[in-house]
């Protein structure tokens, strides 16, 4: 159908960690007639794969083919930042309790903006997941956040209905 959208997948420490998991994942994805363009790899479970020598070279071999990186679930719970210069990150996707109050609480505000002024300044793509609203969107926007997720943009849809929908609706709009 021509439609170019970004697909990510949700990998573990123990995929990375097997030798050869970026060789099998890449013949896989040419076998498929993809680039690894196409793919978008979010990291998952990021304090075990700083401890893996063979998951971070893993990693390493993943973005040296052109995998798109995502450092998952940034900004829930506790987020060390060291994890900004150790794992080869192209896009950080903050989390939605980071965002979720953005609108009505002047501290969420000043913390989202100020961590995606420092991500921007880091040279990452910023990603908010659970978007709901256009205000929310709108003040993302104006934080300088890169793309968004969630329901504002739509709520789960089969792949079939995926082209009518997008001849219907703008994916980006209020951003």
């Amino acid at each position: 159908v021509g439609i170019m959208l970004p697909v990510s997948i949700n990998v573990t420490v123990s995929d990375f960690s097997a030798p050869g998991f970026a060789d099998a994942l890449e013949a896989k994805v040419l076998a498929a007639g993809l680039t690894p363009a196409d793919l978008r790899i979010e990291c998952l479970e990021t304090e075990k794969v700083l401890e893996s020598a063979t998951a971070l070279q893993e990693l390493d071999m993943l973005k040296l083919r052109g995998f798109k990186i995502l450092l998952d679930d940034f900004g829930a719970g506790y987020s060390n930042i060291n994890y900004l210069r150790r794992i080869p990150i192209d896009i950080i996707k903050l989390d939605r309790t980071l965002i979720s109050q953005i609108t009505r609480d002047t501290g969420s505000r000043v913390i989202a903006r100020n961590v995606i002024v420092m991500l921007k300044e880091l040279d990452y793509l910023v990603l908010a997941e659970g978007v709901e609203d256009a205000d929310t969107a709108r003040l993302l926007k104006t934080f300088g956040c890169d793309e968004i997720q969630g329901y504002f943009c739509s709520r789960p849809i089969p792949p079939a209905e995926i082209a009518g929908w997008l001849e219907q609706h703008d994916p980006f709009r209020g951003m």
